[in-house]
């Protein structure tokens, strides 16, 4: 599979923006499995304080990026640490709200809106691509 089935990561000062690829909202089972591993292991670094989850590349959410979601916040949230979603389309927003995540999860309709609202200049340190092992 290739860089649309991956999640892309960029690192922001305390920050980790995480791009799903176009295809990350259809994979299932094992498949998505193997696709989070290395952001789930992110999402434990201590030192992370937000995760702004880019959905511009993404059209529809399935239960495994649901999932993969949930599991995410859950690690942070075990430290405070903050979760925020942007560029979500209109599907995907419906999926939000229909599920009530959109309760727990902010919103934002871009990614500049998202990190002007966590105070983060934007200035990227590093982007690397989640590959499956």
């Amino acid at each position: 599979m290739g860089p649309e089935s991956e999640f892309t990561l960029e690192r922001l000062e305390s920050a980790l923006v995480v791009n799903p690829g176009s295809r990350v909202g259809t994979l299932t089972g094992g498949e998505i499995v193997e696709r989070r591993r290395k952001l789930i292991e992110e999402a434990r670094n201590s030192e992370l304080r937000t995760i702004v989850v880019d959905f511009r590349n993404v059209e529809c959410l399935n239960s495994g990026l649901l999932d993969t979601l949930c599991v995410v916040w859950g690690l942070l949230r075990e430290r405070s640490a903050r979760m925020v979603l942007c560029n979500l389309s209109d599907f995907a927003m419906d999926v939000l709200n229909v599920s009530r995540l959109n309760k727990i999860w902010p919103v934002y309709s871009s990614r500049d809106e998202a990190l002007d609202a966590l105070a983060f200049s934007g200035e990227e340190s590093g982007t690397d691509t989640i590959a499956a092992p």
